[in-house]
């Protein structure tokens, strides 16, 4: 609105966006919508910051930045940020990039980064990377079964979280699915657990639902203050199979465990 519009004409002003792939919710940006996006930002003369790294990790297809390429030109400052981690299943490589707009602004992130990869990991992180740019058969058909594998665990915790009577907001790709437990807000759930020195009581709500879900079931979600979305739930679908299993049976054990305590 008329808010968003005085901040972007800001000259200093900046746009955040997480591209393609919307952490943590999994929402998808479509090449047209970042392409009418990134316009309206230069015509702001804003500068935008494009959060790429969950780039590659869409269920069905990846999202190809030909198009977007031609816009993001040095009319405007901007800086894409990027990484492995997530990508490649890396967890333990925390390693990232940045493509600038401008030398200068290079220059300024170099500055500010006083961490230098050791040779060995930026020389494999970079032969990584080439096979990624040159789709290497063997890469794509790993990347391929893992978005795979992504997409049914998304598929099959959905339709458990709706019979367990949660919101569940549709996720097209990524790490995480981003659920509500709103039916479950005002009732009450008795919790033993070795963390208490007796049986804790709670009267469910946004704010003490990941606790009282994880007391119960030994499985921990962030909550709503950590997803910033009011009284939405992160479940993480980038683990191992027992782990994944084991998070989708608390589902249904803590919805039975609501419902008996609330028939007595």
């Amino acid at each position: 609105g008329e808010f968003a519009e005085n901040i972007l004409g800001i000259k200093e002003a900046c746009e955040f966006l997480n591209f393609p792939v919307v952490n943590p919710t999994g929402a998808l940006y479509r090449e047209e919508e970042i392409i009418e996006l990134i316009e309206v930002i230069k015509s702001h003369q804003a500068r935008l910051i494009l959060d790429h790294v969950f780039n590659g990790l869409e269920f069905d297809s990846t999202i190809k930045m030909t198009k977007i390429g031609k816009v993001l030109n040095d009319d405007f400052e901007w800086v894409m940020l990027g990484g492995v981690s997530k990508l490649f299943a890396a967890g333990g490589l925390r390693f990232g990039y940045a493509l600038c707009s401008h030398s200068e602004i290079a220059k300024n992130l170099s500055e500010m980064n006083s961490f230098e990869p050791h040779f060995a990991t930026l020389y494999a992180v970079k032969k990584i990377i080439k096979k990624f740019n040159d789709s290497h058969p063997s890469l794509v058909t790993f990347l391929a079964e893992q978005r795979s594998l992504l997409r049914n665990r998304a598929l099959f915790l959905t339709k458990k979280l709706k019979e367990a009577r949660w919101d569940v907001l549709p996720a097209e790709g990524g790490l995480f699915l981003v659920a509500a437990p709103r039916s479950y807000f005002g009732k009450k759930i008795t919790v033993n657990s070795s963390h208490f020195s007796e049986e804790k009581n709670y009267i469910l709500n946004s704010q003490n639902f990941y606790e009282a879900f994880f007391f119960s079931t030994g499985i921990l979600i962030n909550g709503s203050e950590w997803t910033g979305i009011p009284d939405y739930c992160r479940f993480v679908l980038s683990v191992s199979e027992k782990e994944f299993q084991e998070g989708v049976k608390a589902v249904e054990s803590f919805s039975k465990k609501v419902d008996l305590e609330g028939k007595e």
